[in-house]
């Protein structure tokens, strides 16, 4: 079996570009400690039951507006489509 000198430079190149690669498990370990020491939250402000209130209040009001606006856009879509399949004649 005569591979050539091909294979023998392929295997040469892979034997000089071995490393030593790091685990992944150990990196994950490493990780996971850095993660649950450094960071934590904290809050220093509370919040009234009332802001929380006039909070859920205006967001409520925002995804109503959003609602609407997303049906009237759709809608109107609905009605160009639907206009331009009954000019179509077959």
């Amino acid at each position: 079996m005569g591979f050539g000198g091909s294979v023998g430079a392929m295997l040469a190149s892979l034997k000089n570009n071995k490393r030593a690669r790091p685990s992944a498990f150990n990196k994950l370990k490493e990780n996971s400690v850095e993660y649950t020491t450094k960071t934590e939250l904290h809050f220093d402000k509370k919040s009234t039951p009332a802001q929380l209130r006039a909070l859920r209040k205006q967001i409520k009001r925002e995804n109503n507006i959003a609602f609407i606006k997303k049906a009237i856009v759709i809608g109107i879509l609905l009605v160009i489509v639907l206009l331009a399949v009954g000019f179509i004649k077959f």
